[in-house]
């Protein structure tokens, strides 16, 4: 899937609002274990929250699958903090569309070990 391949080139440079354009006005986005997200700006906000915590990130996508509505991805992702370390850790997205935008997007991904001190 074209647009799925977009989305994450979005978010590997850091891009907010080209991640945001591809969602609905009224989309869900959740992130691992974060609250839910309602609406295209917040979320276009809460991503940017979250590239400002962090120097690089680089998704490797292994797998996709769609079935109906729903994008189904998976594959590593690895973060590079702001000091230059790196983690690597799988990602599972699920993505359910609505007229070629995504009303719902969830990612599960530990990424407790982040920001771990």
């Amino acid at each position: 899937m074209n647009g799925i391949n977009t989305i994450f080139n979005a978010i590997d440079h850091f891009d907010p609002e080209s991640f945001a354009s591809h969602f609905t006005d009224n989309a869900s986005f959740k992130f691992g274990n974060a609250d839910m997200v309602f609406g295209r700006d917040n979320i276009k906000d809460a991503v940017t929250n979250f590239f400002s915590a962090i120097k690089a990130i680089e998704h490797s996508i292994e797998n996709n699958w769609v079935v109906d509505k729903y994008v189904f991805i998976q594959g590593e992702v690895t973060y590079t903090r702001h000091n230059d370390t790196r983690l690597t850790v799988p990602f599972a997205n699920i993505l359910e569309m609505n007229g070629g935008k995504v009303a719902t997007y969830q990612i599960y991904a530990d990424i407790s070990r982040l920001f771990a001190t």
